[in-house]
């Protein structure tokens, strides 16, 4: 029904989505690539929480392309990355 409320699933690590919840609530306030990110979506009609969701999404996105890749994280990455395709 779509009157049902949303819960967590109980196969889910709900530790481990508190550190993630915890880790997007802290970069939408202080990483400015995800705080307009954030606010561009709050800016689109988006609600807070639906918002909040996109933001844990692309930072799990960003961890796994991290680790894949063997490097650290740098704040222009995706930049950089065009502009040495780009040279090459």
């Amino acid at each position: 029904s779509v009157n049902k409320a949303v819960k967590v699933n109980y196969y889910s690590n709900r530790q481990l989505k508190c550190y993630i919840t915890q880790a997007a609530e802290s970069a939408s306030r202080y990483n400015p690539q995800i705080r307009e990110y954030y606010m561009r979506l709050i800016g689109a009609g988006k609600h807070k929480g639906i918002a909040l969701n996109n933001v844990k999404n692309k930072l799990v996105h960003i961890l796994f392309s991290l680790v894949k890749h063997d490097c650290d994280y740098e704040e222009n990455h995706e930049n950089k990355l065009i502009f040495k395709k780009k040279r090459a």
